[in-house]
């Protein structure tokens, strides 16, 4: 099974950090989760929120800062740690990426150019939310791996059906007949931890993982990535 880092596996720096992404890796994540939104100057940056204030302590929308002062920003949990770019991650060699794309429909296009000019398709899988971005990358690309967010498990079948390679459930909705019937349809099943049984997003039990891997799903996000192997 696929150790994923949530959010880069914030352990020891916070979240959708450089830091903690390549922590991560060390400590054994086969993948480092990031969130992709954009600048108001048009940039791709990491961030997981819409508005800067839990992370930044900046009640700012992101998408009404530009790309400087998002960079600018300092960590509250950690002020010597500031926002990133996107391409802080590649500079950096940070793979493979699981990029759960926050902003799609058009916008889709824009961040796979901007991978494919940096030569990075191959360290990447997409991650989006919908049926209709899901056919969007297969457009661009049908040999770039992509991650169906699903916001429900309705979108299961129309997901399937656009060519995710891999679906998501959250932990609350993890039962083996859904398993079972994605990897019928020959997919992959990673599940997001936590947000259910009482755990915050990103944390679970060894009881979960124990039980996930007995009904062989493919892939786990979760914070903590240490010692689960």
């Amino acid at each position: 099974m696929l150790i994923i880092a949530h959010r880069s596996g914030p352990v020891e720096y916070p979240e959708q950090t450089v830091e903690s992404a390549l922590l991560a890796l060390k400590d054994g994540a086969d993948m480092v989760e990031i969130d992709l939104r954009f600048s108001a100057d048009g940039r791709i940056i990491v961030c997981h929120d819409d508005n800067a204030e839990r992370v930044f302590g900046v009640d700012k929308k992101t998408d009404e800062l530009t790309a400087d002062e998002f960079v600018s920003l300092c960590h509250k949990e950690n002020s010597s740690y500031h926002g990133h770019l996107f391409e802080d991650y590649i500079n950096a060699g940070v793979k493979p990426l699981l990029l759960h794309i926050k902003e799609g429909g058009e916008k889709i296009n824009t961040i796979l150019d901007f991978i494919s000019a940096k030569n990075y398709l191959g360290n990447i899988v997409m991650g989006v939310a919908n049926p209709e971005d899901v056919a969007r990358v297969k457009k661009y690309d049908k040999n770039i791996p992509v991650l169906a967010f699903m916001k429900n498990a309705q979108m299961l079948d129309a997901c399937i059906a656009e060519g995710a390679d891999f679906i998501r459930l959250w932990q609350g909705w993890t039962r083996a007949e859904y398993v079972e019937r994605i990897h019928s349809a020959d997919r992959g099943v990673w599940i997001m931890a936590g947000n259910a049984d009482g755990y915050e997003t990103g944390y679970t039990s060894m009881e979960f993982l124990d039980f996930i891997r007995e009904i062989g799903v493919d892939g786990v996000l979760v914070n903590n990535v240490r010692n689960l192997r």
